[in-house]
């Protein structure tokens, strides 16, 4: 199913038709992220208590290959989101600078610059029951101005995603989650 119309109300229906996540990403990006000029998303998940995993990527290949898993003691703006369940947005140049741990991958960073420019990279965690169940990242090829209503979207995009993650028609989450949470 292709979200022509941009706004949440397609994509929640588009997520209760359970599609995969490869799909879901890329339905982003041209959905509800779109207003927002994001060029490339990732969906993550937890990996245990000590890391995070991609689950999907539409966009930019080198992340694919780059990055399956990160340990959550990596300083990052992707695990500080997940860690203290904060929205972060900064300009991507803007996150080597400020995590310097991002250097060991400067070339990577570099390329994505190159790529889809220094625009926004957004960071949203995802939860159920209180409980952080997830990430959505995308990069914009744009700098926004992060409004009210702006962050609204990106909470309510989150809202749709844990809806769809956490259903046990999705696949995403598991036996581990719904045992742990009382689902």
């Amino acid at each position: 199913m292709n979200i022509i119309d941009r706004g949440l109300t397609p994509f929640l229906e588009y997520l209760n038709t359970f599609p995969n996540s490869n799909e879901v990403t890329m339905s982003m990006v041209k959905g509800p992220l779109a207003a927002l000029g994001a060029t490339l998303c990732d969906l993550w998940i937890p990996a245990g208590d000590k890391e995070i995993q991609l689950l999907s990527n539409d966009g930019f290949e080198v992340s694919k290959e780059l990055y399956q898993r990160i340990s959550l003691s990596f300083h990052s703006p992707l695990t500080d989101s997940f860690i203290n369940g904060t929205t972060i947005v900064l300009q991507v140049s803007q996150a080597l600078e400020k995590y310097p741990s991002l250097e060991v991958d400067r070339e990577y960073w570099e390329d994505l610059i190159e790529t889809y420019g220094d625009g926004d990279l957004v960071h949203v965690p995802i939860f159920s029951k209180g409980f952080p169940i997830g990430m959505y990242t995308f990069v914009s090829d744009q700098i926004n101005e992060w409004t009210p209503d702006k962050y609204s979207r990106l909470a309510a995009v989150a809202a749709a995603l844990a809806l769809w993650m956490s259903h046990q028609k999705s696949g995403v989450l598991g036996f581990d989650y719904k045992s742990s949470s009382g689902l």
